[in-house]
């Protein structure tokens, strides 16, 4: 249970923190601004409590609570710690309804965006923060408006083109911030001008950035993204230039120590295949033996086998003489008993829930 007004004094101190950067204690005598800064971590931290409970994030938005964060983000005086607080209470607050989401890019985004752009300047901790903060607005099933969109994509590139390539965290929120914005068609113009392209290229074939995703495990969603993200924009040149589907699948077809779950990174490669109806991608894809690792997992993996079977149907009404022999060549068994398997599979599934 909150107490009655407690909501509203913590953003009295927190609006006069900002306002005049000092605050005076019941007795009348002014703080240290380290003992303030404390007091603000700490109302910020009640903030975020209050803040995740049914119903109080809209009421802690009607006290004007995203002007009074967007105030403490702007204040220079203040300390990495209230960023972060800041950036949690932020993040909790985008997971309430769409209409409150945009206030908060309306009246935050300018600041997050003057941030990042000088990143160079700022502390690494609040850009990974503050980047994971954009992401955050991404993820959520209602897409953005193209003109924040637009925004966005200069910052972010720049965020790629600085970025240091041994942290792979920090890559995953950039790289999910790009697909954000080049899922919107008008965007792909002006993200190909800014030649980001050959930026990502150039991670896909850093041998050291390929084996450190390796050492810990996060390749598989990690380079399978890449891939599905010249694949759905249909970059040809880009995904052959990576060589990023050769090293993936040799990987597996070689059982390459350190692996994840290979149903994990065969459900991955399922995920991107499933849609692709470019006549050159497949043709690469077949290439690179697609079929060769789809059939052995065919082989090995009952759960997965109605699905493997599926995109081995797709490429065979593509290309029916090449993949039948490549199925034959593999001893990949025939696609009826896949459907068989699938059906029975299925059904007792069914039954056991």
């Amino acid at each position: 249970m909150i107490r009655v007004g407690i909501p509203e004094k913590l953003m009295q101190l927190l609006d006069q923190a900002c306002v005049s950067k000092s605050y005076k204690n019941s007795h009348g005598c002014e703080i240290s601004s380290e003992k303030l800064n404390l007091l603000c971590i700490q109302s910020i931290r009640t903030l975020s409590s209050i803040a995740s409970r049914p119903n109080q994030s809209e009421y802690l938005v009607s006290l004007g609570c995203i002007p009074m964060i967007n105030s403490l983000l702007k204040n220079s005086l203040l300390n990495s710690v209230i960023i972060y607080e800041c950036s949690k209470l932020l993040s909790i607050l985008i997971s309430d309804s769409f209409s409150v989401r945009l206030q908060i890019l309306e009246e935050v985004l300018p600041t997050l965006l003057n941030h990042l752009n000088n990143c160079e300047r700022i502390p690494m901790e609040i850009v990974k923060w503050e980047t994971e903060l954009l992401a955050g607005f991404m993820r959520k099933k209602e897409k953005l408006p193209v003109e924040y969109l637009k925004i966005m994509l200069p910052t972010v590139g720049k965020l790629l083109l600085a970025l240091d390539t041994s942290d792979v965290g920090f890559l995953t929120q950039i790289m999910f911030c790009l697909s954000a914005i080049t899922s919107e068609a008008e965007l792909v113009p002006i993200f190909m001008e800014m030649n980001l392209t050959n930026r990502i290229i150039s991670l896909c074939r850093n041998q050291d950035y390929l084996n450190l995703l390796i050492v810990i495990q996060f390749h598989v969603k990690e380079v399978c993204w890449y891939i599905s993200f010249f694949i759905s924009k249909n970059f040809i040149k880009e995904l052959k230039e990576s060589e990023l589907v050769p090293w993936l699948f040799d990987s597996i077809l070689k059982k390459v120590e350190n692996l994840p779950a290979k149903s994990e990174m065969i459900t991955s490669i399922i995920d991107w295949c499933k849609d692709v109806t470019n006549v050159e991608i497949m043709n690469y894809l077949l290439e690179m033996n697609i079929v060769q690792v789809i059939g052995e997992e065919i082989r090995e993996n009952y759960v997965l086998r109605g699905m493997c079977g599926k995109v081995l149907l797709q490429f065979l009404k593509f290309n029916k003489e090449k993949v039948s022999l490549l199925m034959n060549n593999f001893e990949i068994i025939e696609l009826e008993d896949l459907h068989y398997q699938r059906e029975r599979y299925d059904n007792r599934k069914r039954v056991e829930y």
